[in-house]
């Protein structure tokens, strides 16, 4: 799989990342105007955001693929990935939280010390999508063991570490939830969630042959991702999301897809971050009500689709121009 296919790939995360934090609860469906239902009864947009929590995992896969694949893991190569990281996310916050102390001054900034933990990712109450930043941030750092040690061990010995990160995940997903009052624990858990398809990540550019990544190695699989999918609709617990990330991706590079749709989806790919980092600032904190009253999930998507791309692409240019 190589960076243009990983960037492809990013494309396809960052339009499920919408569509999921849209309408990946009830509640949020609710405020909308939906007509078909999935067959179980449920709406068809719940449904299909079930699909999109796998947005995630790919991003996390595609990290542990890339860092595998790279031959230089230093401190210094991992420190300058990590500064272009946090430099996207800086600015972000430099024109994001200011206007949210104009839009809304009852929750922006804070107190001091609240303003300098968001400012360093420890605590994501600014906007929740932020928790990410900081276990990708140490998962930079673990790097230079784990990408060596999953190089290293063979694959049944791989598949024992899997399965105890997965393990791992299950235990932090499940008692998440009991320790928001506590920062630091609570950052430990994610760092827990994020390791299972980071680490399938590495493993699949260190173990698995090159052919299984070749255009028609494999039949039918358009068949096999429909039907993937359609079992993905009926699971509603996000934790096995990761279980169903390393199918997804290798069914999904399999397909012969045509080259107007791999510009449309390395385009999107290009801006991911910054329409990551800013996207539910729309949909939840500052515009959720001018959005939803849009009623119509494929109108209410299109638009913060639009929205976010047009944010990313003009925060793309400023960086550009203060990177030089």
């Amino acid at each position: 799989m190589d960076k243009d296919k990983s960037l492809q790939l990013k494309g396809v995360a960052i339009l499920m990342m919408l569509f999921l934090h849209l309408f990946n609860t009830l509640e949020r469906v609710g405020e909308c105007t939906t007509y078909i239902n999935f067959l179980n009864g449920k709406p068809l947009v719940y449904a299909v955001a079930r699909v999109c929590g796998l947005c995630v995992p790919i991003y996390l896969f595609i990290s542990g693929y890339g860092l595998a694949k790279s031959k230089n893991l230093d401190t210094t190569a991992l420190f300058r990935r990590l500064c272009r990281v946090y430099s996207h996310y800086w600015l972000v916050f430099a024109i994001f939280i200011p206007l949210g102390c104009i839009v809304v001054p009852s929750v922006y900034p804070g107190n001091v010390l609240e303003c300098v933990l968001n400012f360093f990712s420890v605590s994501v109450s600014y906007n929740g999508e932020w928790w990410f930043l900081l276990p990708y941030a140490l998962l930079l750092f673990l790097a230079r063991w784990l990408v060596p040690l999953v190089r290293r061990c063979s694959s049944w010995q791989n598949a024992l570490v899997f399965t105890l990160l997965y393990g791992l995940s299950v235990f932090a997903m499940n008692t998440k939830g009991a320790w928001d009052g506590n920062l630091l624990w609570l950052r430990t858990l994610h760092l827990l969630l994020v390791l299972p398809a980071f680490y399938a990540g590495a493993y699949c550019a260190s173990h698995l042959p090159e052919k299984c990544w070749t255009v028609g190695s494999l039949k039918w699989p358009l068949g096999w991702l429909v039907l993937l999918v359609f079992v993905r609709c009926f699971i509603g617990a996000s934790i096995v999301n990761v279980l169903f990330c390393l199918p997804f991706i290798l069914l999904l590079v399999q397909l012969h897809v045509p080259s107007p749709l791999q510009a449309f989806l390395r385009f999107f790919g290009r801006y991911s971050t910054f329409m990551w980092l800013t996207h539910t600032f729309y949909a939840y904190y500052f515009f959720h009500e001018d959005l939803y009253n849009l009623h119509y999930p494929l109108i209410i998507y299109a638009v913060l689709v639009f929205v976010s791309l047009l944010t990313a692409m003009g925060l793309d240019g400023v960086y550009k121009l203060l990177e030089k």
